[in-house]
C-alpha cells in the first residue's frame, strides 16, 4: 500500500511538472503574423493551405480523449453553419486517423473540412506560433494573415460563443 502511494504521488508530482512545461510554452496569440504555408503530418507528409485566397481560417484543434473538445463540436457545428461563406472558411486539425477518426465521426459528426493524421504537438518547429500547447484550441485568422482570435477553452458558454462571433464579425468587416 505504501509503495502504491509513493508512486502516485510520484506520478502526481511528475505530471504537475510536465503539464506546467507545457501550458507556459508559447502557443498562438493574438495579433500573430500567419505564415504556415503547410501542416505537417504524422506520416511525414504535408497538407498544404491556400495562400492568399483572401479568407478568413477557423482552425479547430482536438483530440479524440478530449472532453472539452467533444462538448464543444455541437457549438461549433452551429457557429460554421452561422459563418461558413465565401469569406469564412472552418478547418478542423486532429492527430487522429484511419478507423478511429471514423468511429469517432459516427457518434460526433463535424460538418466542415477535417485535417486528420496531423503532428499537431512539438512537430510545429519551424512555425511556433502554431502549435497548440492544450486542447481545445480554436484560432480565428484574418484576411490579413493574423490571428485575431485563439482560445485554449472549450467554446461551451454564451460568454465564450459571443467572444468568437465578435472576432469573425470584425474579420469580416475589415
Amino acid at each position: 500500500m505504501a509503495m502504491t502511494i509513493k508512486l502516485t504521488k510520484l506520478s502526481l508530482i511528475a505530471t504537475l511538472i510536465l503539464l506546467s512545461a507545457h501550458l507556459s510554452a508559447q502557443t498562438f496569440q493574438k495579433g500573430d503574423a500567419y505564415d504556415l504555408e503547410f501542416i505537417p503530418l504524422l506520416n511525414g507528409e504535408r497538407h498544404y493551405l491556400t495562400e492568399g485566397d483572401d479568407k478568413i481560417r477557423v482552425f479547430n484543434f482536438w483530440y479524440i480523449g478530449c472532453k472539452g473538445c467533444v462538448q464543444e463540436l455541437d457549438y461549433l457545428n452551429q457557429l460554421r453553419d452561422e459563418y461558413m461563406s465565401e469569406e469564412v472558411t472552418f478547418l478542423s486539425i486532429t492527430g487522429a486517423s484511419g478507423e478511429d477518426l471514423e468511429r469517432f465521426l459516427v457518434d460526433h459528426p463535424i460538418q466542415w473540412d477535417i485535417i486528420g493524421n496531423v503532428a499537431i504537438i512539438d512537430r510545429f518547429t519551424d512555425h511556433p506560433t502554431f502549435n497548440p500547447r492544450c486542447f481545445p484550441t480554436t484560432m480565428i485568422v484574418d484576411k490579413n494573415d493574423e490571428v485575431v482570435y485563439s482560445k485554449c477553452i472549450p467554446l461551451l458558454n454564451e460568454e465564450g460563443i459571443q467572444e468568437f462571433r465578435n472576432a469573425i464579425e470584425q474579420a469580416i468587416q475589415e
